[in-house]
């Protein structure tokens, strides 16, 4: 992971993740209407997340999905598209190759989007 971060170098995190609840926060308003539904759902989402021992997820498999990222993030650098939005229709891809629909893929953009700024906080 630590080559999607080094990829990443001078990108507005915020603004990624308001971008990608831009462009797939209508089909979460499509499973969850109203905020009412939407706050327990967030927070038994956020409350699983933070529940997963890390030694239990693919290792090699993850570098592997960061390495191909990071790459191809690099051999797209000129083209005629922002970075943030490269890699919002790059994650997508990899999202819907693993079964996820758009809403889930807003929902877990939402929760890594305030981890991101809450571990971003911790280091500081």
């Amino acid at each position: 992971m630590q080559r999607v971060t080094a990829a990443a170098k001078g990108l507005d995190h915020d603004a990624f993740w308001r971008a990608h609840r831009r462009q797939w926060g209508w089909q979460l308003r499509m499973l969850v209407p109203t905020q009412d539904l939407l706050t327990p759902l967030l927070q038994e989402l956020r409350a699983g997340v933070g529940r997963v021992d890390p030694a239990t997820l693919p290792g090699p498999e993850l570098d592997e999905l960061a390495d191909a990222i990071a790459a191809t993030w690099h051999r797209a650098a000129d083209a005629p598209v922002e970075p943030e939005q490269l890699l919002i229709e790059y994650l997508h891809m990899e999202l819907n190759r693993w079964g996820l629909m758009p809403a889930e893929e807003c929902l877990l953009g939402v929760v890594a989007g305030t981890s991101a700024r809450v571990l971003g906080e911790e280091e500081s």
